[in-house]
């Protein structure tokens, strides 16, 4: 039998053809807005890429100039480290020298009491025995009592002189021997 309705059979396998194309046609417009959404989310992610590339260039830098400060502190300490132990040498030095000025401090008052006691004391026997040989009687006995103690005073004032010269030689001595004390540490 032959078809009696050819351009029917045509017809359908036309509209199956149209539908399979419109079929097509939303799947190649669903791809094409899932491409749109791809690229989307691409230039995204390429934006957050350049941002995270910039911030990890600022960490970066941010980094360096903390090694930088770090490494100006470190010399900074250690410019304070020296001035610390320069400060401690010199306090040491201002103690001995504290220490030396006290003996010698000491050893002035010494030789104030020694001038004041033993210096005064035959000098004025000798100034009172002058005064008795001016106003008393010129009897040889006399005047050689008074000789014997202007002698004994003179022989005391020799002593005491010889032991305040040995005193200023022993204190000479000491500031001679911190000097080169001083010269051999510094």
């Amino acid at each position: 039998m032959k078809n009696i309705f050819p351009d029917r059979k045509f017809s359908i396998k036309n509209k199956a053809k149209e539908k399979c194309a419109d079929e097509l046609i939303l799947a190649n417009k669903k791809l094409l807005f899932q491409n749109l959404q791809k690229e989307k989310q691409a230039e995204e992610l390429l934006k957050a890429i350049e941002k995270l590339e910039f911030q990890n260039k600022e960490k970066v830098k941010s980094a360096e100039e903390l090694f930088l400060a770090n490494k100006e502190l470190v010399f900074q300490n250690h410019e304070k480290e020296k001035r610390t132990m320069e400060l401690m040498v010199a306090n040491t030095e201002l103690n001995k020298t504290q220490e030396y000025l006290k003996k010698n401090l000491f050893a002035l008052e010494e030789m104030m009491f020694m001038v004041s006691h033993n210096l005064k004391q035959p000098i004025a026997t000798i100034l009172d025995l002058s005064n008795l040989l001016i106003l008393s009687e010129n009897s040889p006995s006399k005047l050689k009592i008074s000789i014997k103690y202007i002698k004994q005073s003179a022989l005391s004032l020799n002593d005491f002189s010889k032991e305040l010269n040995s005193l200023i030689c022993f204190l000479k001595q000491q500031g001679n021997n911190r000097i080169e004390f001083e010269k051999k540490a510094g």
